[in-house]
């Protein structure tokens, strides 16, 4: 599946856990998202937070390394996707929130597109999710 819809999947998961009063995978999502952060964008941790959203190399690629001459707004749209999960799930932000479909590519603006297929060959990516959010119901199934 794509980034962007990996981003509105988890979006969900998480609201579908408010609406049943256990806020679990909102909170992990948060702690993961403040390690992130205070790791840095070359940290295992920004690797490690980013890979809940992948679902191949090429994604994750895209979700952690810039690349020389792409646009500013990838840039950005990877700092919402870490800032917007500090926020308490309980206000309008969310983990998409500013994040949109040019995350995938953007060939207009010389950004190749990521393949959406699922290819995670000795589960690389799914070992580095944290703890907890390994496989998301929903999002990783």
């Amino acid at each position: 599946m794509s980034i962007f819809k990996n981003l509105k999947k988890v979006h969900a998961a998480v609201t579908a856990d408010l609406v049943n009063d256990a806020p679990t995978l909102s909170a992990l999502i948060n702690a993961a998202a403040v390690k992130a952060i205070m790791g840095g964008k070359d940290s295992d941790e920004f690797k490690s937070y980013m890979a809940i959203f992948a679902d191949n190399p090429e994604q994750l690629e895209r979700l952690t390394v810039p690349k020389d001459g792409e646009p500013a707004y990838i840039a950005q749209m990877r700092a919402y996707i870490v800032a917007n999960a500090i926020c308490d799930a309980g206000t309008n932000a969310h983990t998409g929130n500013k994040v949109t479909s040019q995350i995938d590519g953007d060939p207009a603006n010389n950004v190749p597109m990521v393949p959406e297929a699922v290819n995670d060959p000795g589960g690389v990516i799914v070992g580095r999710r944290p703890a907890g959010l390994k496989n998301i119901p929903g999002v990783h199934s």
